[in-house]
């Protein structure tokens, strides 16, 4: 007669999302919905009304390109950590106007993004949206994108105005 036994520990470790970025894609109704600002949103979010509300809030905030960033890689990961004292403050991230990321917490552990460029695709839009200011206004944040050995970073400030935006470019 054999026994067994297991202790299953679960750590929270970073999140990561995958997005592969494509120039042109055909939507159709079964794979977005309309908001009322025209801008799409994936099915998976067809149950998560607050997130056509960021969109919309989206539409409506100024954009503010705080830089372009040139890459070598087809592939890149972006990090976004809290650059100074972890107040709360909350983001949703938003990549060539399409929401990929809500209700993200800046902490000082990084929040992760892969991202693919496509064929036909050398340059993305990153932006971050304050879903809050924290309780230390505005709501800043760090990004970092990693392409291959080197990592760029970037200081991004964002209000319930206007967004920060990155511009990422793979040149080859």
């Amino acid at each position: 007669h054999m026994s067994f036994e297991s202790t299953l520990t679960c750590t929270v470790g970073p999140a990561i999302v995958e997005r592969k970025i494509a120039q042109n894609v055909a939507k159709t109704p079964v794979d977005s919905l309309q908001n009322v600002t025209g801008i799409a949103l994936p099915a998976a979010f067809a149950n998560k009304p607050e997130l056509s509300v960021i969109a919309e809030k989206f539409g409506e905030r100024k954009r503010s390109v705080i830089s372009t960033i040139s890459v070598q890689s087809d592939s890149i990961k972006i990090n976004f950590l809290d650059n100074s004292v972890v107040d709360g403050d909350s983001i949703s991230v938003f990549i060539n106007g399409q929401i990929e990321a809500s209700h993200v917490r800046l902490t000082a552990k990084a929040f992760s993004m892969n991202v693919k460029f496509e064929d036909g695709v050398n340059e993305i839009e990153v932006a971050m949206f304050a879903e809050n200011l924290g309780t230390l206004p505005p709501n800043t944040a760090l990004m970092q994108i990693i392409d291959g050995d080197k990592i760029h970073r970037a200081h991004l400030s964002s209000d319930t105005k206007s967004c920060a935006v990155i511009k990422i470019k793979r040149e080859k």
